[in-house]
């Protein structure tokens, strides 16, 4: 993704913004039709609907596609940790720092799947115990990315391990 200067990033904030305009018109447009036309939609009209605006997604995404991420407090509130937490995770790689940033900012991609892990840890363990299921979760992350262990679940998938 590149980065973008303070203007190139304005004009496509400027730009995306257009497209969620868009974007909400036909979806206003398309409840409307749903509401108050014909009681039942063929299944060619529900596609075509849904294919304009999954268009108009596709167009926004690829204007926001940039290199701007959130703030470590923003990552912090959507996680429901506090900031030194944030910072942690960045030093851990459980975070994604965008690169160059200062002052620091967190890819919005690696809040969403930390937001993922966490919701499914916090959902499993009582109180306070899902920081304990965190830490193990990242030591298995950290351990799999041992060239030594890919390795030899690698070789034991090639049958190279005999029993004893």
């Amino acid at each position: 993704m590149p980065t973008l200067s303070r203007s190139q990033l304005a004009r496509r904030t400027g730009l995306a913004k257009l497209e969620v305009e868009d974007l909400a018109r036909e979806v206003a447009s398309q409840r409307e039709q749903i509401e108050h036309g014909p009681a039942r939609r063929s299944r060619a009209d529900s596609l075509e609907m849904v294919e304009a605006i999954a268009e108009k997604l596709e167009v926004l995404a690829e204007t926001l596609a940039v290199s701007v991420g959130v703030t470590i407090e923003q990552a912090a509130s959507i996680l429901e940790v506090s900031q030194p937490t944030v910072r942690k995770w960045l030093r851990e790689r459980l975070l994604e720092r965008v690169p160059e940033s200062r002052p620091a900012q967190v890819t919005p991609d690696s809040v969403i799947a930390v937001r993922e892990i966490l919701g499914r840890v916090r959902a499993g363990y009582p109180g306070r115990a899902w920081t304990r299921a965190l830490a193990a979760y990242l030591h298995d992350r950290d351990l799999q990315d041992q060239p030594w262990l890919r390795e030899g679940v690698a070789a034991f998938r090639a049958g190279k391990f005999a029993e004893s």
